[in-house]
Order: structure tokens, then C-alpha cells, then sequence
């Protein structure tokens, strides 16, 4: 076995290998396999249920297949500075030459792989654009991952959830992250499907490996598929292409278009910046409340307390004044950043009802947060 990877293509494989070490498995040393043959470099690992392959580019020498330790991973790293990387066997070591400098990697007989098994036929498939489906996912995980700050857990303690929902609605998907206490709503359309589309859903750790891949690949499109008892989500260009699939998840997506309130009382155009500055500013305390006065939008802490009252007015254009309501700062903040535009709406019925947040012409994203009691 002997090949050869470019720097560009190299980079990817770094990716990949990033990707499958979140904090949640870093510590796992688990065995990389690797298949040379007709043009293309095929790799495959899996970690902590869930399995990722790649296959790129490469000049082969001497096809051939062969596993090797996890330390590959760290190696490969090193390596991706530099314009074209040689790979070859050397009995039990798999020998890495970049710029006259030699890598070894511990290296065993190649083993079979679930993944190779596999002859699930897909239940359905949807092809979206990849910059869509980025953006929606990466609201998505923001929503889900931000209540698991140390401010959010101490202060805020409502159950934290760990997976995105995935619903299509007719030609369109709608992406939902959702902490028990805040939503995302994102909504993008189909490129094309195949099969009768029904929701499902993805755990936060596939979709951030999603978010490291999809960033690195650049690829225009993505596949999302989901057989029996797998999702599968696949990026592609050309001949390269990166594939990360896990177990279906089978639990029940909650009624999530019940909790869209059909109509909003109060309603505020707040400039995006202003608005962020004041929030930065009140992290760490909870609650933080949103003011409504008749020229301005004021971000309040303590406001029953003279001595110890904060009080900053934000430039918006308000709709109806005299409400206040108290909200997470963090959950708030991770909100506003994910808006896209100089000024974001934000509608309240009662400063105990859920609250909607949304780019003042984004009809393809929405947030939901819900008030602190206090």
C-alpha cells in the first residue's frame, strides 16, 4: 500500500478527524481505517456512535487497505502545512514522509466496519443547500448549547435537551433547537427529495461535527437521509465526499407550532448593536429585563432597587410601550448574535408569556424565549 494526499485534501481528512474529537470523546483513541485504490483515499472511524468517511483525492501507488492507531489523527495534524504527503506500509507501522521528515503510526491488519455492512435502503432523502443548512444548524446548536454555561445551569434550572429537530413541510424543512426554555426556528427549502419525508432527529453532537465538516468541505450541497435506524447526512463535490451518520433517534418531537402565539400585543424594532452592548454588559446577573417605553427599548437590572437600579435605553421604534419583561441575559444573547440585520423585532403578549424574536424581514427564522419568574 502506497499513496500520496495533496495539502488541500490533507486538510479535509484533518477536519474529519477534528470533527469525530469533541470534548465528549477526545480521550478515545479509536482505530482509523484507510483504503487506497483507483484514485481515491477512503477513510473511516467511528467514535462514540457515530461514524465518519471520507473519501478524497489521492495518487495510489500500491492499492491497498490497513487500520491504524488514533495517534494517526495528531500526526496528520502536523503534516497539513505542507504541499504533498506520502503514505506507505512498512510492516507493522505505517510510515508518513512530508519535507524529508519521517512519521510512524502503529498499523494492523484492516478490519471490516458496520458501515460496510450496511445495506439499509433509506426510508427518505432530501438534498438542501449546504449554506442553508449550516446557518440553520448552527442557530440550532447555539439555542441548545447555551444553557449549559455555568450561569445558566446555577440560575435557570429547567431541563436542558440534546437534539435538533428536523421537520419537513411540503417543499421546505424546518430546523428546531430547543433548550426548554428558548427555541429556534429555522426554516430552508429542499434542492430535491426522494420518499415521503417525515420529521426526525439529530443529537447536538452529529450536528456540531456537522458545523466543523460543513465548514472546512465547502461543498454546495448536503444530503440528509434516514433508514430503519440510521441518519445519514452527506456532503459532496465531485468525487470527494464527506459521510457522518448516527443511530435514529425514535423519541417524539414535541408540538412545536403550538407554541407560536398566532398574534403579539406588544411590539419593539431594536437596533441590533445597541441592544448586544447592553446585554454584554448584564451577563452576569439574572434576571436582565426588556423595558418598553414609548421612544426607547430599556435594558434594566434590579429594577426595584434605587441603590443598586442599571439602567441602559436602546434606540428602537416601538409599536406599544409599558411592558417589561424578565429574560435570561445569555439565552437573549444568543439570540440577537444569531440575527442577521441592523435591528431585530422582538413581540411580547405579558411578561410571563413567551416572547418571539426575529429579524424585522426574516420570514425564514424565528426564536421563542421564555420569561425568567421571578
Amino acid at each position: 500500500m502506497k499513496f500520496s494526499v495533496d495539502k488541500a485534501n490533507l486538510k479535509l481528512v484533518d477536519s474529519i478527524l477534528s470533527a469525530a474529537r469533541t470534548k465528549r470523546n477526545e480521550s478515545t483513541q479509536q482505530s482509523i481505517n484507510l483504503e487506497a485504490s483507483e484514485g481515491l483515499l477512503r477513510l473511516y472511524t467511528h467514535v462514540n456512535g457515530m461514524s465518519f468517511c471520507c473519501n478524497v483525492p489521492a495518487n495510489v501507488v500500491e492499492p491497498g487497505a490497513i487500520s491504524v492507531d488514533g495517534a494517526f489523527a495528531n500526526t496528520i495534524k502536523t503534516l497539513v502545512r505542507h504541499d504533498d504527503t506520502l503514505f506507505w506500509v512498512d510492516g507493522y507501522s505505517l510510515v508518513i514522509n512530508s519535507c524529508d521528515s519521517h512519521a510512524y503510526v502503529a498499523a494492523f491488519e484492516h478490519i471490516g466496519t458496520d458501515e460496510e455492512s450496511s445495506n439499509e435502503s433509506p426510508e427518505f432523502q432530501i438534498e438542501l443547500s449546504s449554506s442553508d443548512l449550516l446557518t440553520a444548524v448552527q442557530r440550532a446548536v447555539a439555542v441548545i448549547t447555551a444553557a449549559r454555561s455555568a450561569v445558566a445551569v446555577k440560575r435557570d434550572a429547567r431541563v436542558l435537551l440534546t437534539n435538533a429537530w428536523f421537520c419537513p413541510d411540503g417543499d421546505k424543512l424546518h430546523v428546531i433547537g430547543c433548550d426548554g426554555a428558548a427555541m429556534s426556528i429555522s426554516t430552508i427549502p429542499f434542492a430535491r427529495s426522494a420518499g415521503n419525508p417525515n420529521d426526525f432527529i439529530a443529537h447536538v453532537d452529529l450536528l456540531k461535527s456537522l458545523i466543523k465538516i460543513a465548514q472546512a468541505f465547502k461543498s454546495s450541497n448536503v444530503v440528509m437521509s434516514v433508514s430503519e435506524n440510521t441518519l445519514t447526512v452527506r456532503l459532496y463535490r465531485g468525487n470527494t465526499s464527506v459521510t457522518v451518520s448516527m443511530r435514529r433517534d425514535f423519541s417524539q418531537i414535541p408540538a412545536w407550532r403550538e407554541m407560536i402565539p398566532k398574534a403579539f400585543e406588544y411590539e419593539a424594532e431594536i437596533d441590533r448593536r445597541q441592544l448586544l452592548e447592553a446585554i454584554n454588559a448584564c451577563l452576569a446577573q439574572v434576571p436582565l429585563y426588556l423595558a418598553f417605553h414609548e421612544d426607547c427599548v430599556a435594558v434594566v437590572l434590579n429594577p426595584h432597587d434605587d441603590a443598586c437600579r442599571l439602567q441602559m435605553n436602546v434606540n428602537a421604534k416601538v409599536a406599544r410601550a409599558g411592558i417589561s419583561i424578565p429574560l435570561h441575559p445569555k439565552r437573549l444573547q444568543t439570540i440577537v448574535k444569531n440575527i442577521d440585520g441592523q435591528t431585530v423585532r422582538i413581540r411580547a403578549n405579558e411578561p410571563n408569556a413567551v416572547v418571539s424574536i426575529s429579524g424585522p424581514d426574516d420570514s425564514s427564522s424565528l426564536s421563542l424565549l421564555m420569561p425568567i419568574n421571578c
